[in-house]
């Protein structure tokens, strides 16, 4: 959706329960200066696989408004926050790591 936009900087998703997307890879993919993502996503999304891949600016911010919550039906995040490198650190506490 975003991929390899440079200007994009800030985003809040918004993704309802009866809304149909079940794939949000790669959609901020090569948005370098890309730092700060909020909103939350009650659809049934699968795949978040390189969502923010290559952001090099991305941060995870403790403000509420920056705070993304996903829903327990993803199964592949894989290279989520690959070459990320401005992210320190993640809260993964309210992930359901179960399966």
């Amino acid at each position: 959706m975003f991929k390899d936009k440079t200007y994009v900087y800030r985003a809040n998703i918004y993704l309802e329960e009866d809304s149909r997307v079940t794939d949000l890879s790669y959609m901020f993919d090569g948005c370098h200066q890309f730092e700060r993502c909020g909103g939350y996503v009650k659809s049934p999304v699968t795949t978040t696989a390189g969502m923010f891949r290559g952001c090099a600016s991305y941060t995870e911010s403790n403000s509420p408004s920056y705070t993304v919550s996903l829903p327990d039906t993803i199964l592949d995040m894989g290279s989520m926050f690959y070459q990320c490198e401005a992210l320190e650190s993640l809260d993964l506490s309210s992930f359901n790591t179960s399966s």
